[in-house]
Formats: C-alpha cells, structure tokens, sequence
C-alpha cells in the first residue's frame, strides 16, 4: 500500500534510531529491512506522480531506501529493462542507484519459476504475502541489455534471494552454474551477505567458520561477509563496536568494515556491494 513522503520519513527516521538503540544484531538487521518496506511502499505512491523522482535521503537510509524503490519500479515496469532503466534514473539518486539494481536482481530470481515462486503465489492468492503477477524474462537477454557494472549488482542480489530458495549456502553459490550470463563471484558474494543477515544471531560464529583460502570464491564469500557488516554500521551507527572479535577472521572481517566505514564517509556516500580489494586481500 503506497505512502507519503512525509509517512516515510517520520517512519523510517523511528525505525533508524530504534535500531542504534538496540544491542541485537538481528533487531538491527529486522530494522534494515523495515525500511526497505517503507521505501517500496514510498515509491508505489511516487510512480502514480507525473514527477516521479524520489527526491533525497539521509546517508544513512540512502541504501536500504533505493533497494526498496527497485521493488516498486520492478512490480510497475516487470522485466522491461528499457522502462526499468529509465524509471530508476528518474527515481534514484545518483549515488545510490547502484543498490537499486542489486534489488533488480534479487526480483529477478524472486520470479524464477521455481517451486518457492509458485509457494509465494498460492500464499499471494489468499493474501498472505502479496505479489504483483509479472512475466518472467529470459534472464540472459535481460542481463545483455545493461552495462557490466549493472550485471555485477544484478548477480548479487540474484545470489542473495536465492540464498533464501536453497537448502544451504553451499547450494546456492553451486546454483550460479545454471545462469552463465551473470557474474558467479558477484553471486557468490551475495549469497554469503544474505547468510550473514538470516543468521545474525550467531553473526561471531558465522565470520569465524567463513570460507578459507585464497580463490574467486573464498574472497567473495569473505567480502560478502563484510560488506553484511559495513552495510548494518553505515546504517546504525555503532553496531561493529558491539561484534566481538573473537577470532583472526571475524578481526579481519570487522577491521575490513571499519575501514570501508572510514573511506566511504569522507568519500560521502557508500559504494554499492563492494568492498576495496587490497584491504581485504592484504588483510590475510
């Protein structure tokens, strides 16, 4: 159901706060998404507009929100990768819409035709949890109709929902195999991001049983775990000061974000879904 602009502020500023309240990770991270919500919610209202951007947003609701707007925009133009383009350059900030495509691509894998999507569907009939019937696109005509920047943030947010369609993480980064047209490592990096998220109760465990060696694969599901952290900091301040570093790998893994903090705040805005490459790797 679309709301205003002001709903949204007043909303998403409380859930914010809240959450540099709380000592939970998962309270954090259950915040996160409530403002994704919100800002799905804003942006239905705002495409029913002549004028459809979606104006500004504090730095620190700035990602989460533009992920939020990618759900509406998908639901309003389907898999059209000319309208949704051109609807998320008109509705996004500049410095955020890369988030935006990354919530492009987790829809996408929302609507693979899978059993989990015909799950959502018969609960969406009886009004549990709706969803907008769209046509599924060919996935590798649609991933050829944009930039490799833009397919890198597609892949990761497709690794990321499908992390929610699968028996394990293991699973779900084998499962990049079946969609050669995206970026493996990009999905891979989302996967280890949405594991990190649904088991944030156990969030010092989680860094410390992270992949070892020195791969594609094992960097990506490092950076994943990081970027998880750096996102959840940059959105409630002071969180990372309550992960404990109980290990070699979760040390590295909160030092990485602490840095990325540190850089993207000077730089004024956060970088979407990655990480600075000669952090991570001199880390080890």
């Amino acid at each position: 159901m679309p709301i205003s602009r002001e709903a949204f502020d007043t909303d998403a500023a409380a859930i914010q706060r809240r959450a540099r309240a709380r000592s939970s990770t998962s309270a954090r991270v259950a915040a996160l998404w409530r403002v994704e919500t919100l800002a799905a919610s804003l942006a239905r209202g705002l495409l029913r507009l002549p004028d459809d951007r979606g104006g500004s947003f504090p730095d620190a609701l700035g990602p989460i929100a533009h992920m939020g707007l990618a759900v509406a925009v998908v639901e309003r133009c389907g898999f059209d990768a000319v309208k949704v383009r051109a609807t998320l350059t008109a509705l996004c900030e500049p410095r955020w819409i890369g988030f935006a495509y990354e919530s492009v691509g987790a829809m996408l894998a929302l609507y693979e035709r899978d059993r989990f999507y015909r799950a959502v569907r018969a609960l969406g009939r009886v009004r549990i949890v709706p969803l907008v019937p769209l046509e599924r696109p060919d996935v590798e005509r649609f991933a050829a109709s944009f930039d490799p920047e833009s397919v890198r943030l597609l892949s990761h947010g497709y690794g990321r929902f499908t992390y929610f369609k699968s028996p394990n993480a293991p699973a779900a980064i084998r499962a990049a195999r079946k969609r050669p047209s995206l970026d493996a490592v990009a999905w891979t990096q989302g996967v280890a991001f949405a594991h990190a998220y649904v088991n944030s109760r156990d969030l010092p465990a989680i860094l410390d049983s992270r992949c070892d060696g020195t791969d594609e694969s094992a960097l990506a599901v490092r950076r994943g775990q990081a970027y998880a952290l750096t996102l959840l900091e940059w959105f409630a301040p002071g969180f990372l000061d309550g992960i404990p570093a109980d290990s070699r790998a979760a040390a590295i893994a909160i030092g990485v974000a602490r840095s990325e903090i540190m850089i993207s705040r000077a730089r004024g805005f956060l970088k979407p879904f990655t990480m600075s490459a000669d952090m991570v790797e001199g880390s080890e």
